[in-house]
């Protein structure tokens, strides 16, 4: 989206929420900034807010984007540290965390069963491109890489 911008190959931008432009309030300013310097709108799905109103800035927009991305990130915060407390809790009551014992496969099993990825690796292409011709998710690849 960013590389298509200053292309003029975009003119709006439709995004569900904030959230979605990036991880921190800073990094979705930031993107807020540059994209309405080009002169492409942002629009915002669950507010209804757009950054450009007949090519002028929308202040109130972006008043409510400082505010929302801010909310998204303490949002995203809280979630984590309630997923880590409640996996500190469960280690406490003696819960294993992780993979059942025995589930993971040894080394030359994992890579004979992907022979082909690591032929491709080997060969010099690309993690991503060995992902597409191999119909492989990436990050079996760079386990596969890894491993090699």
């Amino acid at each position: 989206m960013l590389e298509l911008s200053p292309r003029g190959a975009i003119q709006k931008v439709l995004v569900s929420e904030v959230s979605r432009l990036g991880r921190s309030t800073v990094e979705v300013l930031q993107i807020v900034e540059e994209l309405t310097q080009l002169g492409v709108s942002i629009y915002v799905q669950n507010f209804g807010i757009e950054t450009l109103k007949n090519d002028k800035r929308n202040p109130v927009a972006q008043f409510m984007f400082t505010l929302l991305a801010e909310f998204a990130r303490l949002e995203r915060e809280t979630l984590r540290e309630r997923i880590l407390s409640g996996m500190d809790e469960a280690r406490r009551q003696g819960v294993k965390i992780g993979r059942p014992a025995g589930t993971t496969e040894e080394k030359a099993v994992f890579l004979k069963k992907y022979a082909a990825v690591a032929r491709q690796l080997r060969a010099g292409l690309s993690v991503r491109n060995t992902a597409k011709l191999c119909d492989v998710a990436i990050n079996t690849v760079h386990k596969v890489k890894a491993l090699l």
